[in-house]
């Protein structure tokens, strides 16, 4: 099973974003728009496993207290023709991922070691990186449990679902 640590966006978030979806599309930037129930934040790709449970062990371990995200700029990956929305936080989202990287790595879970950098994928395989122009909302939100995620490629498309999730503490 394919697995990654991911943050999940509340209703109010994931409308923002996809009212940006929608202005990218109303520009004429095609691409695969990844669906409103896909929309997330990647803490940790850890990739094929047999089974997920060093993975929930490690993430049962991580501690961290409730903080606020923004969203923020557009940006794109130009190698791998991906548009994606920026956040704006204090660095607590990198020292979330790194705490949970760090877990992993005591629990001998392997994962994909390259720096984090977090953002929410909102086109792959665009026709365009002309993104100037596009206006995004400003939302927040308040990050409060990981998830533990499964990836499946279910007709036609990556299906996600949460196997476990850890909360923060107050």
């Amino acid at each position: 099973m394919r697995l990654f640590v991911a943050i999940m966006l509340p209703d109010a978030f994931k409308a923002s974003i996809i009212n940006t979806q929608s202005a990218l599309k109303d520009c004429g930037i095609k691409g695969t728009y990844t669906p409103a129930d896909s929309l997330h934040i990647t803490l940790a790709f850890i990739g094929e496993q047999k089974s997920p449970s060093n993975a929930k062990d490690a993430l049962m371990q991580v501690r961290f207290a409730p903080f606020e995200i923004a969203s923020g700029p557009l940006g794109y990956f130009k190698s791998s023709s991906i548009i994606w929305q920026g956040l704006e936080d204090n660095g607590n989202i990198g020292i979330l991922a790194e705490k949970v990287r760090s877990s992993l790595k005591e629990f001998g879970v392997p994962f994909d070691g390259k720096p984090a950098m977090p953002h929410i994928t909102l086109i792959r395989r665009t026709s365009s990186l002309l993104i100037d122009k596009t206006v995004t909302e400003k939302e927040t939100m308040l990050v409060e449990r990981i998830d533990l995620m499964r990836s499946d490629h279910i007709s036609g498309r990556q299906v996600y679902t949460s196997l476990y999730y850890r909360k923060a503490e107050s």
